[in-house]
Formats: structure tokens, C-alpha cells, sequence
């Protein structure tokens, strides 16, 4: 049987703060955005920042599905501000899939599940306004 901590209140902003501050080492970070997107394996950490939110997390391959576990918090300066809790996101993605998470400031990420399951492919856009 698996047991799973699950962390709440300042702690887990501190905890997550933490985690994004690691990914940014060899990580891929959509801030500056290429065009044909990034590409990753799986377990890889990825780490975007949508407009006042920044998005950080991971896939693995399970049953020929991509399993995205993101986390999604303010972006602040941990000098100026404690962030407040982060909030988790979990999908299950089928090979060709996609899904998106999107700010109100207009920007986005496209997530896209590999063949096989093997790969996620992270791509920008900007969402049209209603």
C-alpha cells in the first residue's frame, strides 16, 4: 500500500517555492518561448510562468497515458512576498491528446501527449480575448 503526504498552509508555499526555484536547472522554462515549443521526457521537470502565475511540474508514463502532475502558484519574489499555497493539477493524457492551462492575462501553454506516452510537448500561445 502506497501512503501519500499531502502538504497544506505556508509550508507547502515554501516547499513549492523551493521546487520551482530547483527547476529552473535544467529545466526547460517557456518564459522567453520557442517557437516549435519543448519537449519532454518523462519525469523531466518543466517550470513556465503564465502571466502572474507560475506553472511547474512533471509527467510519467503510465499504462501508455501521460500523467501531468502540475503546480500552479502566484509568482513572487520570495524577498518581497511569501507566496501563497500552490494549487495541484493532475491529468491523464492518451497519446495525441492535448490539453491547455490558461491565465487571464492573455498567455498559455498547450500540453500534448507523445506517441507511445513517451514524450509531452509544451507549446505558448496567447488565448483570444471573448
Amino acid at each position: 500500500m502506497m501512503s501519500r503526504t499531502t502538504f497544506r498552509g505556508p509550508l507547502a508555499g515554501l516547499l513549492f517555492l523551493g521546487f520551482a526555484a530547483t527547476l529552473s536547472v535544467g529545466a526547460a522554462s517557456g518564459e522567453a518561448g520557442t517557437a516549435g515549443g519543448d519537449t519532454f521526457q518523462p519525469m523531466q521537470a518543466m517550470s513556465y510562468v503564465l502571466g502572474s502565475k507560475r506553472v511547474a511540474g512533471y509527467f510519467r508514463s503510465v499504462g501508455g497515458r501521460c500523467r501531468v502532475t502540475l503546480m500552479i502558484a502566484e509568482a513572487v519574489d520570495p524577498d518581497v512576498a511569501t507566496a501563497p499555497s500552490p494549487a495541484r493539477l493532475g491529468l491523464s493524457l492518451a497519446a495525441g491528446e492535448a490539453a491547455s492551462v490558461d491565465s487571464v492575462e492573455n498567455a498559455s501553454i498547450a500540453l500534448t501527449c507523445g506517441a507511445s506516452a513517451q514524450t509531452v510537448q509544451v507549446t505558448r500561445a496567447s488565448t483570444p480575448r471573448s
